[in-house]
């Protein structure tokens, strides 16, 4: 376990985001070859590279990158789901993070593959860290 850190969300709507992103992943990934790597940590702030212009919420944050070594998400697909305008997948997702508060990024490098990242913002409970939130605090969960 790389992080104990909670975030205010929908379990559901979380489910179908991963699996989507896992499943777009895996589908490329089988055409092509690769790897499918997921993780999840605890960052004090978006990288810089990943911030919007337009998002303005302080840290912490967990992190969720979903990455795939393949090489079928182009520029132009990446470009078309940053205005909202890509698949289905890719703007369920979006709207997803968008509802829970979030920041998402797509990073399609040549020769590594395609990356994305989603950054929903850590719960704190009156300043305590989540280690000592007690069991009455599950509905954070």
């Amino acid at each position: 376990v790389e992080s104990r850190d909670m975030v205010n969300a929908d379990p559901t709507q979380m489910h179908q985001m991963i699996i989507n992103l896992c499943t777009m992943a895996y589908h490329d990934i089988m055409t092509v070859g690769g790897t499918l790597t997921v993780s999840l940590i605890t960052v004090d702030q978006v990288q810089p590279e990943h911030q919007s212009k337009d998002y303005f919420r302080q840290g912490p944050f967990l992190k969720l990158m979903v990455e795939g070594s393949d090489h079928c998400m182009n520029q132009e697909t990446i470009e078309k789901v940053g205005r909202g305008r890509g698949n289905v997948e890719h703007t369920l997702i979006i709207g997803i993070v968008k509802d829970h508060e979030g920041l998402s990024y797509i990073e399609n490098i040549a020769g590594r593959g395609t990356s994305f990242f989603v950054y929903l913002p850590v719960v704190r409970k009156n300043g305590a860290s989540p280690d000592s939130l007690t069991e009455n605090d599950a509905s954070l969960k």
